[in-house]
């Protein structure tokens, strides 16, 4: 059992460092770095999202062009922007499917050799722990592909309770 203690320490850690080490995507100079041509994705604070290529950016609004249409959202109306970077996606889903298998893995067979004296076999629980574990870690890598560079600042509600 310290083995599952020290794994679920070392979990912990990384994920406080990778908190720890995102980047602050509250100002709207950060859309500065983006270039003409790149693929973006405006999501507006009615959660509509729009996307397509970076066209420009003021202090005021945004614009950018999509296959069909072109459109300019305004500054006050921007909930966030993303990069959309889809060449690397496939290898972050795979790597994450790798990360959760062998996690699971390290943790369930030895966890399963324990019992095996005693008769019992527990190859589908290692079996469904590792496939469940590698399906998480491709619906994580899959989400790396995208990288926020500006999110507005949350707003309190003034017709909340």
């Amino acid at each position: 059992m310290s083995r599952l203690k020290i794994l679920m320490s070392v979990f912990l850690l990384s994920s406080g460092i990778a908190v720890a080490a995102s980047k602050d995507t509250g100002s709207w100079n950060n859309l500065s770095q983006l270039r003409a041509g790149d693929k973006i994705e405006v999501i507006d604070q009615s959660l509509r999202s729009y996307r397509g290529t970076f066209v420009s950016v003021s202090e005021e609004a945004i614009s950018l062009r999509s296959k069909k249409d072109s459109f300019t959202v305004e500054r006050s109306n921007v909930l966030r922007v993303s990069v959309l970077d889809k060449s690397k996606r496939l290898r972050y889903m795979l790597l994450g499917a790798a990360v959760g298998a062998g996690a699971a893995l390290a943790v369930t067979v030895p966890l399963d050799l324990q019992y095996v004296g005693e008769g019992n076999t527990g190859v589908g629980i290692v079996a469904g722990v590792t496939a469940g574990a590698a399906g998480a870690g491709l619906g994580v890598g899959s989400t790396m592909g995208n990288r926020t560079i500006y999110r507005a600042a949350k707003t309190e509600d003034s017709g909340s309770p």
